[in-house]
């Protein structure tokens, strides 16, 4: 079986489809992170812009019983981007490294990164990588989430009166993407995207207007890029924002999450504080584009 045959790609039609096999008794609530990255996706594109493109593939006969490969793409000024997300159905996830290889992954063409990897799919994509003989680089991670049971428990939070906390727009980008220590080439349009499709919040200084924390929500739902400029910590405002943060996210109707290194203590400390509770250990492998 060649390559070509191996992965199959989703019709439009049927994407409403797999969305339900995802919420299957058998597959809930481990397929949450995927059933919302496509959800939101099918959401972005009614935006007046969206820049992120989304594709599905099954790997198997059947979408109950295969694999879903999602592959979400943004095009930046010099290069393009593309996640690679994985989550299989069923117990028979032998053809995925074949799958990976298939052309629909834009290995020469992307920047291409492995983002939350679990489960039985990691030691398959770990085969490709190195069969590959690509460089990348790996992180180990916790997707942390906030059960939908508990989001009612989020305690009221009202900023300092020297500060007002408001929704970022694309002219934060530059300044966010500076003070991001995983930036790499064009991220600082992938924010922008962010910015637009999704959202972003910042605490901002009143008298002068200088954003002083922010946090993004992702093209996944995730909380990330949560940065408070070093003069400014320990004032609070890092709960201001991330309080805020899930406050939009439940009235968006999405569930709340975070993926946090395994080696930040103080981020785990943090979101465990607004009941953010660990859900699954992940691998993040960003291929290096030479």
């Amino acid at each position: 079986m060649g390559n070509g045959d191996v992965l199959v790609e989703v019709e439009e039609k049927k994407v409403p489809e797999v969305l339900e096999v995802l919420k299957a008794d058998g597959n809930w609530p481990f397929s949450f992170l995927m059933h919302q990255l496509i959800k939101l996706m099918q959401e972005f594109k009614k935006s007046t812009y969206c820049n992120f493109k989304q594709r599905l593939f099954l790997v198997g006969k059947t979408i109950d019983e295969g694999t879903i490969i999602v592959l979400t793409s943004f095009k930046g000024n010099s290069t393009s981007t593309t996640y690679v997300h994985i989550y299989s159905c069923g117990d028979d996830t032998q053809d995925i490294a074949a799958a990976l290889q298939n052309p629909a992954v834009p290995w020469d063409k992307d920047q291409v990164i492995f983002d939350v990897v679990y489960g039985s799919v990691r030691p398959f994509v770990l085969e490709t990588l190195k069969g590959r003989g690509v460089k990348y680089t790996e992180a180990t991670n916790s997707l942390y989430w906030i059960n939908p049971e508990e989001q009612h428990k989020l305690d009221e939070r009202n900023p300092p009166s020297d500060v007002t906390i408001l929704f970022l727009n694309e002219g934060h980008a530059k300044e966010i993407n500076e003070k991001w220590s995983l930036k790499f080439l064009d991220s600082e349009n992938m924010i922008k995207d962010c910015i637009l499709t999704s959202f972003g919040m910042g605490v901002v200084r009143k008298s002068d207007r200088k954003l002083l924390s922010h946090g993004l929500c992702n093209h996944a739902g995730a909380i990330f890029i949560l940065h408070t400029d070093p003069p400014e910590r320990r004032k609070g405002y890092a709960s201001l924002l991330i309080t805020s943060i899930i406050r939009e996210t439940i009235k968006r109707q999405r569930t709340p999450i975070a993926i946090i290194d395994n080696k930040n203590s103080s981020s785990e400390s943090l979101f465990k504080k607004f009941n953010f509770v660990p859900f699954i250990p992940t691998k993040y492998y960003a291929v290096t584009k030479t």
